[in-house]
């Protein structure tokens, strides 16, 4: 997401299936993230909808839904993405909104950070 790199164009199924520890620690994160974010839904409404969608955008890449002879297809991550931009953007916007000069932070941080990807060497 902030720096795509060793990226292929067909990624095959892993010899012996999947790793169980990875895969369960994926699924506690996964499940964690989703508990606390549908807990806090009354106050941070946009923090469950921006997850709803990166976890319902994914469905499509990480190989549950079959598509093709590859594992799962980082080509269309930019879809999912827009959830977390959106949890990101409004989270932001919330932690500035009640500061003195909130809106200038913003920008400065804003500027910074396109700065920085601008800059980055290729």
């Amino acid at each position: 997401m902030i720096y795509p790199a060793h990226l292929a164009v067909l990624y095959p199924y892993p010899e012996g299936g999947l790793r169980s520890p990875e895969f369960i620690l994926a699924f506690l994160l996964l499940s964690s993230i989703s508990v606390t974010f549908f807990l806090w839904r009354k106050k941070h409404p946009f923090l469950l909808i921006g997850w709803a969608w990166f976890v319902g955008m994914l469905v499509p890449m990480i190989g549950i839904v079959q598509v093709g002879s590859h594992s799962r297809a980082d080509r269309y991550t930019y879809l999912p993405q827009i959830g977390l931009y959106i949890a990101a953007t409004w989270g932001a916007i919330e932690l500035v909104a009640k500061r003195p000069r909130g809106r200038e932070m913003l920008v400065a941080a804003a500027a910074l950070i396109i700065t920085a990807i601008g800059a980055r060497p290729r």
